[in-house]
């Protein structure tokens, strides 16, 4: 590519993530005006970053076409504009507008997929069942409680993690479920903790989260032919964690 058309490509991809970054915030307008809409928490961040990393990349792009480096702030650039636009979208789409207008939950399935590039340092980290032993796997739960399925809470204890008997558990940045239906009340709990209590109770209407066991609560003191095979797990724990235990031990 010759630099005449670099630089052209260059100053686009910046026109581009300005444009969406005006669209962004004309809906973050549209959403402040409503009172009951919750506030995208990334806005302003994805503002800066716009007009931050859209200069730098349009100006290294176009001087020096063959170095990626002026093109990687571009892109940034761009992503952080389709970011705010479709997080501020989504509010409107989905909360001011009661989910009438097109687009809404693609628009936060985008916004939720772009989110994991642009925060590689999580402040939260969860897992779901024996999700827990994957995590424990590499050393992140030593010293930390966590919960797993109870039949395989010994092997969660062979990684240096405190096995505790609950549904979900939180311990730092760190949260654990017990099974897959807890992994919905942890995800609630996230729901919140990241938004704000109504929005989780919207996500649990919308799924139509109402659960009600036709035969009870869980009876751990008569658990059956599952007893023997949690007896089993918890002897061959040991030998089941000994092999990422090592190979965890030589990459630190």
């Amino acid at each position: 590519m010759g630099t005449r058309g670099a630089a052209w490509l260059a100053w686009s991809v910046c026109a581009l993530s300005l444009i969406l970054t005006s669209l962004g915030l004309l809906f973050l307008a549209l959403n402040r005006s409503h009172p009951g809409a919750p506030a995208f928490e990334f806005a302003f961040r994805s503002v800066v970053i716009v007009a931050s990393c859209s200069s730098v990349g349009v100006l290294l792009a176009s001087r020096r076409p063959a170095h990626p480096i002026g093109w990687l702030f571009g892109a940034l650039g761009l992503l952080s504009g389709v970011h705010l636009l479709c997080g501020e979208y989504a509010v409107y789409a989905l909360v001011v507008e009661g989910g009438s207008m097109p687009g809404g939950w693609l628009s936060a399935w985008i916004t939720c997929w772009l989110w994991v590039p642009k925060n590689a340092l999580p402040e939260v980290a969860g897992s779901i069942c024996t999700g827990a032993l994957v995590v424990a796997s590499v050393g992140l739960l030593e010293g930390r409680r966590a919960t797993t399925h109870w039949v395989y809470y010994k092997i969660l204890e062979q990684f240096g993690a405190t096995y505790v008997g609950r549904r979900w558990l939180e311990d730092g940045k760190f949260i654990s479920s017990a099974g897959v239906t807890a992994g919905i009340d942890m995800a609630l709990h996230l729901a919140a903790r990241l938004t704000d209590e109504e929005t989780a109770k919207h996500v649990q209407r919308s799924l139509g989260y109402d659960p009600h066991p036709p035969y009870g609560g869980m009876d751990y003191d008569h658990l059956g032919a599952m007893s023997a095979v949690r007896a089993a797990l918890s002897l061959a724990a040991p030998v089941i964690a000994a092999k990422p235990k090592r190979i965890t031990k030589q990459h630190r």
